[in-house]
Parts: C-alpha cells; sequence; structure tokens
C-alpha cells in the first residue's frame, strides 16, 4: 500500500467510512473514532470491513448472507451490572441490589440501599458512566450515545408523560410534562450514599427473571384515575451542582443503562 497516491487512499478511506456507518448506525461515535486511529498499513483490511487493531471498539463480522456490527467496548472497572431503566407503558428499573423504601401516601418516595444487608464492596457508588438508547419515530429511528468520565455527585432526572386520555387515529398523543422531575437518581459514596427519589406514588416490586438485574421496581397506575400508558419523555445529566450536563426529550421511548463506581 505504500506505493499507493494520496487520492487513492482518501478515496479508500472514504469507501471504509460509508461502509462503517451503513453498517452500524447505532454504534456511539466513540467507537468509529477509536477504529479510525489504525494506521495506514491497516487501509486494505479495514476497506474490506474486517478491521484488526486492538484499539477498536467497533467489531465488523460477516457470514453468508448477512454483516455485523458489535460495540465491543472495554469491560468498566464494575462490581455490579448497570442498573437499566426504559419507559414504554411503565417506567422500569432494574436493579442488582435489593432498594429500601422510605415514605407514605401520594409521596415523595426514597430509595436506597439497606447497609445491613448490603455489604460496601456491593453497593452502588457515585455514577460513572451512561448510555441511552433512543428510539425515534423518524430515520434514523434508533440512536446510541455513550458517556463517561463524570465527576462525583453526578445525577440523572426523568420526567414521565401521560398518554392522552381519549384515543385519537394511531393513539400516539402524548400530554404535556411536569416541570419538577418524577425521578432523580443520585450516585454516591460514604454517608452520602446512592438514592432514588420519586415524585408521585411508590414503585411497584417484581423479579425481573435477568440474573444480572433480578429486582424490578414498576411504576403503573401513577394518576387517579390510573392512565392508560405513559412513558419516559425527558431525561437530564446534571452534575453535583444541579447543572445540566446534557439531557433529550421527545423521543418514542427511551432505555437508560445507569453504571455506578465503587461505594467505598
Amino acid at each position: 500500500m505504500k506505493d499507493d497516491s494520496p487520492s487513492e487512499k482518501q478515496t479508500s478511506r472514504r469507501q471504509f467510512t460509508k461502509a462503517m456507518v451503513t453498517a452500524a448506525v447505532a454504534a456511539p461515535i466513540v467507537a468509529s473514532v477509536a477504529c479510525n486511529k489504525a494506521d495506514d498499513a491497516n487501509t486494505a483490511s479495514r476497506a474490506s470491513a474486517t478491521p484488526t487493531s486492538d484499539d477498536c471498539d467497533l467489531k465488523f463480522g460477516s457470514g453468508t448472507g448477512f454483516k455485523k456490527a458489535t460495540w465491543e467496548r472495554l469491560p468498566p472497572e464494575d462490581h455490579i451490572p448497570p442498573m437499566g431503566i426504559e419507559g414504554g407503558g411503565s417506567v422500569i428499573i432494574d436493579s442488582k441490589n435489593i432498594l429500601r423504601e422510605s415514605g407514605s401516601g401520594t409521596g415523595p418516595y426514597t430509595y436506597d440501599e439497606d447497609p445491613g444487608i448490603i455489604p460496601p464492596e456491593r453497593r452502588y457508588g457515585d455514577i460513572k458512566e451512561v448510555t441511552i438508547i433512543t428510539e425515534l419515530s423518524n430515520a434514523p429511528y434508533l440512536s446510541h450515545s455513550f458517556y463517561n468520565a463524570f465527576l462525583p455527585g453526578t445525577q440523572l432526572w426523568v420526567w414521565y408523560q401521560n398518554i392522552r386520555p381519549t384515543p385519537v387515529g394511531d393513539d400516539t398523543d402524548f400530554e404535556g410534562i411536569g416541570a419538577e422531575p418524577d425521578l432523580k437518581i443520585n450516585g454516591g459514596r460514604g454517608v452520602n450514599g446512592f438514592k432514588i427519589f420519586v415524585r408521585r406514588k411508590q414503585l411497584g416490586y417484581e423479579k425481573s427473571h435477568r440474573t444480572g438485574r433480578p429486582n424490578r421496581y414498576r411504576h403503573v397506575n401513577i394518576n387517579t384515575p390510573p392512565e392508560r400508558h405513559f412513558r419516559i419523555a425527558k431525561w437530564q445529566v446534571l452534575n453535583a451542582a444541579n447543572t445540566v450536563m446534557f439531557e433529550d426529550s421527545g423521543a418514542d421511548n427511551y432505555r437508560l443503562y445507569v453504571v455506578f463506581g465503587h461505594f467505598q
């Protein structure tokens, strides 16, 4: 490849970039940047959509009649699986640890970990990473974002949204959202431990049947009369000073996976 002209190399790179975007539309941009770190000696293999660099988080494969792109990000320095939060008919929190509840009536409620049951090495610490899969109503229909390198005290705030009481058309019309978040998740360490603050009504408990996150906390019938359907309408990630770092709203659905550091 040393004898190739600069224009031929640029064309090869463009072809590879186009193939990569087509094969992995939902992969985070951090992965594609890592793939581009391969040196010019790997241009031929990269153009064939089979990169070999160990630094590449985006892995490609193929078989008869299909191609595959997998984001194989290095595992975090983590002691428990990410906490899963999703909407669509309910708001669901899947947790490795059992959470204890305090509060009454219509709220607010607080959920945390009982230090008498869960040892320090298994408790949730500061929020370290957030992966967000967004379902969109228009093309590209799915987006996949990954955020990390948070400072201590990072928070996740979530807003619910009720569907309109009377169905219209495809029954996809939702009401407005409130000014205050319905859910706040604070990471923590030491005396400032992990907490979930719920503005309206307690969360129901059930088993999720997922090995890594067996404990499910689900919000249903949060209003009177009970709503027909609701979803996550908006989320924000804030720093310890309650300053919004990034946010999104208005998608069909969100799935959020929150990685916590060590409690100690």
